[in-house]
């Protein structure tokens, strides 16, 4: 008798610890396959067409990479999100970005033939100086800017654009001897460039602080 109640019990308690690993298992596959939620951005998209599209309340954007189509993303930051609009990028002049929690600090994103989208460090007439990031780009809380993937510096002058490799490299004598041949015939930027010394981005951007 003694032994029936033992396995009886042992085998209620199977079953029991089968039912509960089942209800789990569901639970955690629901969760696994919950809808996905965007990371997204307050912005402004400024169309060719003259048009802008603002998102920064019941809409927010989805910071495009590479070569992708921005996106309008309705109910951000909630599980019934959902792409409401996608953007063509030759449709577009610039885009206007920032975190939710730091409003005054706006980063401007331009469309660059053969790469894709570039963060716009700098500009000024005829130079702007541009932060391509592989793996796309997010604003911060605190209104900072992070990108993600392999970085490179870009330099456009009069619609060219030149490649100066990843911003925390240093400004070796490589890119010093670059940087003033593009210059050629400005002779405060070339006194600029022949002191400039530092990390790669800040010696760039210095550039367009120069007036002639």
């Amino acid at each position: 008798m003694t032994a029936f109640l033992i396995s009886n019990t042992t085998f209620i308690f199977r079953v029991l610890t089968t039912v509960l690993i089942s209800v789990l298992a569901a639970g955690w596959g629901g969760a696994l396959h919950a809808k996905k939620i965007y990371v997204s951005q307050c912005g402004i998209v400024y169309l060719n067409s003259g048009e802008t599209v603002v998102a920064d309340d019941t809409l927010n954007l989805r910071l495009p990479k590479k070569k992708e189509k921005p996106a309008i993303i309705a109910r951000p930051y909630t599980a019934e999100n959902r792409i409401v609009r996608r953007l063509e990028p030759a449709a577009i002049d610039s885009i206007v970005a920032w975190s939710r929690t730091a409003p005054e600090r706006t980063h401007t994103f331009v469309y660059l033939d053969g790469r894709g989208w570039c963060h716009q460090a700098e500009r000024a007439d005829g130079v702007a100086v541009l932060l391509y990031g592989s793996k796309g780009y997010r604003c911060s809380g605190n209104g900072g800017l992070w990108f993600y993937g392999k970085g490179d510096m870009i330099v456009v002058k009069d619609g060219v654009a030149f490649s100066f490799g990843q911003p925390h490299k240093k400004f070796d004598k490589k890119k010093r001897a670059r940087l003033a041949a593009l210059f050629n015939g400005d002779p405060a930027r070339l006194e600029y460039i022949r002191r400039a010394e530092g990390r790669c981005d800040k010696v760039l951007r210095g550039l367009c602080s120069i007036s002639d």
